[in-house]
Parts: structure tokens; sequence; C-alpha cells
């Protein structure tokens, strides 16, 4: 079946969100499910080797594999290679007993880690595995009616994202198969979205320029949203940065002088950012959300509030 026309981002079965360390994909993720909730649906927000990073934002420290119920209405867990790769194994040989002998075996670890892109293809199986369920492949039963994948950084994302079309490639079998599957459910625009996250920072949004190309041009993904997160008010209009500008060599000293520098010192940072986010916007795929830096950007609850209200509308489903 040819894919869908893709509606809303909360209309799509499986979410993808990505971008450079640090730029707050996982406050953009934990924002998109509380939004997801809010709309009525039933959602699972999965992470991929967080470090624990999840869990602490969600205020369940120890989150794993398992799914449980957070705060905000939705389930969460944290996966990671070991734990995918043991239940891959428990739903292909049935009998968990000896799915968990394998698992553990030191021989197939090995292989598991070396084998090209078998870690990034369980991770990512089982994010489809959940998601699929409600999109007609298991019938109605599912628990979820949104699962939401916080993926690896930008610098990792590639390798992931193509892991169901290299199994695909060089596999046989039932397990070519569920690969082809994983696949066909990914480059479906009406049922998988690439949300991606951005700072304005040179690196950030080269990286997310570059995913974007790579996901759309050689995997066939539908970008969905792009965020700009953390992006400074603007407090000088241009007439205002020329004068800046011009005072930054007048002689002044004392309090004048410290005055000056710190004006010059954020106009030069918000014509970079301008810069930036001009590249961004006409680099990058639409629709795009952009959030601004909160005051305090170490409080953790006004930095998700203010993401979740500014991704609101870009979001609807």
């Amino acid at each position: 079946m040819p894919p869908t026309k893709p509606q809303g981002l909360l209309s799509r079965r499986l979410l993808l969100v990505s971008g450079k360390g640090g730029v707050g994909k996982t406050t953009v993720a934990v924002a998109l499910a509380r939004l997801a909730v809010r709309a009525g649906k039933r959602t699972l927000l999965c992470g991929v080797d967080t470090a624990g990073e999840l869990g602490r934002l969600l205020g369940r420290p120890g989150l794993d594999a398992e799914p449980v119920d957070v705060a905000g209405g939705f389930r969460a867990c944290d996966l990671d290679g070991h734990s995918a790769m043991r239940e891959f194994l428990r739903m292909r040989l049935k009998i968990h007993a000896i799915a968990d002998r394998v698992a553990s075996n030191k021989a197939f670890a090995g292989f598991f880690t070396a084998a090209p892109g078998l870690r990034e293809y369980v991770l990512l199986g089982k994010a489809w595995y959940e998601a699929r369920e409600r999109a007609g492949w298991l019938g109605d039963n599912s628990r979820n009616d949104l699962v939401i994948l916080d993926a690896p950084a930008t610098g990792h994302a590639a390798a992931f994202l193509r892991a169901a079309h290299q199994i695909t490639d060089i596999m046989v079998g039932p397990l070519q198969a569920s690969a082809r599957q994983i696949r066909d459910f990914l480059v479906d625009p009406a049922l998988t979205a690439l949300v991606l996250v951005a700072t304005p920072e040179e690196l950030a949004v080269n990286e997310a320029v570059e995913l974007s190309r790579h996901a759309r041009r050689e995997l066939s993904m539908h970008v969905g949203l792009v965020v700009l997160n953390s992006v400074f008010p603007v407090l000088f209009e241009t007439e205002t940065l020329r004068a800046v500008r011009g005072l930054a060599h007048d002689g002044r000293e004392g309090r004048d002088r410290a005055l000056i520098d710190a004006a010059h010192f954020r106009a030069q940072r918000e014509s970079e950012q301008t810069r930036l986010l001009q590249r961004a916007k006409r680099a990058l795929p639409k629709p795009q959300a952009t959030v601004e830096r909160v005051l305090d950007p170490d409080d953790e609850e006004e930095v998700l509030a203010a993401m979740t209200r500014a991704l609101g509308e870009a979001a609807a489903p």
C-alpha cells in the first residue's frame, strides 16, 4: 500500500526525536508526550541509552526498559541494547528461559555488539513493535496510540535510522522480512515522522541540516517538525545594534564601560543568532517551531512548560 498523506504531527503512530547533544531533544520528547495526552492519546515515551536523563527529568530515577506510568498521564521506559535484544529473542524463540540464556551468552553478546546495525535494529524494532499495534497490525487492543522515541543524538542518529534498511539489504529469512516491515513503517509519512531539534549554534544547525538531508534523501523519511530551541529574545533593533557597535571603542571607562561591553556582547550574539536562524529556516523543512530561552535555564519545570506551550500549535493533531 503506498504511503498516505501526512496529517498533524500527533496523528502519527511513531515520532523519532533527534538533535545534537545538549540542544534539548529529551525535553522536546517529554513536551510532545504531554501534548499527546492532552489530545487524548495513550502515549508511550521511550528513551534510548539516555544514561538516566529521561528518568531524572520525569522524576523516575532508575527508569529502565519496562514501561511504567509517570506523572503527566503517559508511560515511559529507557531502552538499552541488551534488554531490547533479550525481548527480541523471547519473541522469536518463544521459551523465555532459552532466550535469556542465549542473550547472556558471551559469544552471542560479542556477535550482537559487532554485527553492523544489529543493535540499532533491535532498539528501533522495539519502538516499531509498540507502535504498530495501533496501526492495525495487531488489532485494536494496544495500550498505545502514539510512541515517541527519544532517539540517539544526531552524531549516531543516521546509523540508528538506517538500521532497518541495512538489515533488509544484508539478511535473509524472517529477520529480513521483519526489517522490511519496519522500513516500510518508517517511510510512511502517515505513520512515522522525524522531529529535529537544534539551537542557534553552528554545530547544532549543521548537524540538523545534515541529518534532515540524509533522512529525506537516503532513507525516504518524513520530517514532521523542526524545533529551534533556546532562542534568545531580541533586545536590539537594527538601528540600536549599529549604535552599540559604534560605542565599542569609544574610550569610556568604569560602569559605563561595563554596560557598553555587555551590550556589545549581547549585540554580537543576537547577530550570530539571526544568521544561524535564517540558515536553519532556509535549509530545514517546515513546519518549524521556535522556543525562546527561559530566564533560568536550570529551572527544568519552567523549561518544560515553555517548551510545551511553544509546541502546542505546531504539534496539533
